[in-house]
């Protein structure tokens, strides 16, 4: 009894190394997939052909989500003169990303040149509004500090 209870599960190690081969061999196809993919993209933008390099860049962001691709489809869509398509790519941009700011940048530049006059100046106003906060705030923790 006991013989055929280390079989079965010797059995099933096996069966479990296989799955997890498997997982990680598809894992690094994929990786070297998107890597090809995505240089292929920068060929693309770089030889001026826009919607090519942003329709290569959305392949590669359905197999992994990634603020620098919103970015490089949102410009690209820009370069192409997409404003709306790019306004929504640099949208998904997440505010805790290094590239937020020039997102952000480049999203109230495609609202400027599509006339949306009334949200560049919401935006403008917003982002006053939050360097006066920030400033204050630092006024105020330097100022209690030094007493």
């Amino acid at each position: 009894m006991t013989n055929k209870k280390a079989h079965m599960k010797n059995i099933l190690y096996l069966i479990l190394f296989c799955c997890f081969f498997r997982i990680i061999h598809i894992h690094r196809k994929r990786s070297l997939f998107t890597g090809e993919r995505r240089l292929f993209a920068d060929f693309l933008y770089c030889q001026k052909d826009y919607l090519r390099a942003a329709d290569e860049y959305k392949e590669i962001l359905r197999l992994s989500d990634s603020d620098t691709l919103h970015l490089k489809i949102g410009l690209s869509y820009l370069k192409s003169g997409s404003l709306d398509s790019a306004s929504v790519y640099f949208g998904h941009v997440k505010i805790n990303s290094l590239l937020y700011d020039y997102s952000r940048q480049a999203y109230y530049k495609c609202q400027f040149l599509l006339n949306h006059f009334d949200i560049v100046e919401l935006g403008l106003t917003i982002t006053i509004l939050w360097t006066n906060y920030i400033n204050f705030l630092l006024y105020w923790v330097i100022r209690t500090a030094c007493k």
